[in-house]
């Protein structure tokens, strides 16, 4: 195999790794706007008032078994905890207002009012 081959491969699945990413992004942000359109409002709206309601695209980083929270948008620290569900309290406690959504484990996860959700309802 030639270094350009090797190139072409690693080219090809970094792209996918980011189409899988963005694909990831879209979904959790379509569950946002049924759960906002269930609640009478729009993303637009929603982006508009910052200060009743955020939307922020979560990131869990893990170093040994303390789990580390960051908004995934400016990789501002948010919290830490040993679980998931503690995460979500904090989270809840920092920023009270706000929805936080992630991916965890390939699994997409929701924080509102302190618990961990895996599908948003209205």
């Amino acid at each position: 195999m030639t270094l350009s081959e090797v190139l072409y491969i690693v080219l090809v699945f970094y792209l996918g790794w980011k189409l899988s990413e963005l694909y990831q992004l879209i979904k959790v942000k379509y569950a946002v706007e049924r759960l906002l359109e269930a609640r009478g409002l729009t993303l637009d709206e929603a982006v508009e008032a910052p200060e009743d309601f955020t939307i922020l695209i979560l990131e869990i980083e893990e170093v040994g078994d303390i789990k580390l929270l960051y908004d995934k948008e400016d990789n501002e620290f948010i919290c830490q905890a040993n679980t998931i569900e503690e995460l979500a309290i904090r989270f809840n406690e920092q920023k009270k207002k706000s929805l936080g959504a992630l991916m965890h484990n390939n699994n997409k996860l929701y924080f509102v009012n302190g618990k961990v959700m895996d599908k948003l309802s209205a």
